[in-house]
């Protein structure tokens, strides 16, 4: 009788020959690897994605608070500042300021007192953007001369 005679071979449970399955468990393994790389990789770009995210709010933020506290600075320096013709100027809070009171080209009626316009601009000192508002109203008496 050969090798591979009746006796040889793996029988099931009714007697019959079982069918030998092969087992790659390097390939296995090999599947294993390349998932966990992916996994990492997909987790790499989320993270560096969450962080350009998260940078980019951040400097929109600080843009935003720029912005309101250059609102609220032109407001009150058009309701606070002095009410004459010419130009003033100052800085605070990192903001370069500049207020011009001048008579307005809008013309108005024989009988109305005449239009100014008052205009401020604030200089952001670290981004250097600016920022403007104008109002009209009646213009104020002119400076004394000085003696």
């Amino acid at each position: 009788m050969s090798a591979r005679g009746r006796n040889s071979g793996l029988r099931g449970p009714y007697g019959r020959a079982a069918a030998c399955e092969v087992s790659d468990s390097a390939g296995e393994e090999g599947f294993a690897a390349v998932d966990a790389l992916v996994a990492l990789t997909l987790l790499a770009m989320t993270l560096a994605l969450t962080i350009v995210a998260a940078q980019t709010a951040q400097k929109l933020a600080a843009r935003a608070l720029e912005t309101r506290r250059a609102d609220t600075l032109l407001r009150y320096v058009l309701s606070s500042g002095p009410h004459v013709m010419g130009s003033e100027s100052g800085e605070v809070a990192g903001f370069h300021w500049t207020l011009t009171t001048a008579p307005s080209l809008i013309a108005a009626g024989a009988s109305a007192p005449p239009l100014c316009t008052r205009i401020v601009s604030a200089r952001a000192g670290g981004a250097g953007r600016l920022y403007q508002m104008a109002t009209s109203e009646v213009c104020p008496p002119e400076r004394p001369a000085a003696p």
